[in-house]
């Protein structure tokens, strides 16, 4: 069960951690610029 799990969730999974990765870029780029300003 948890290997189908694994499976299933392979590529929500990636797709999410691809969403986080850019979330924190923008929510780094954001502080970034506030501190600019």
């Amino acid at each position: 069960m948890a290997v189908w799990r694994m499976l299933g969730d392979g590529p929500l999974a990636r797709r999410r951690f691809k969403n986080l990765k850019v979330y924190s870029g923008l929510s780094t780029g954001i502080t970034r610029r506030s501190r600019l300003l």
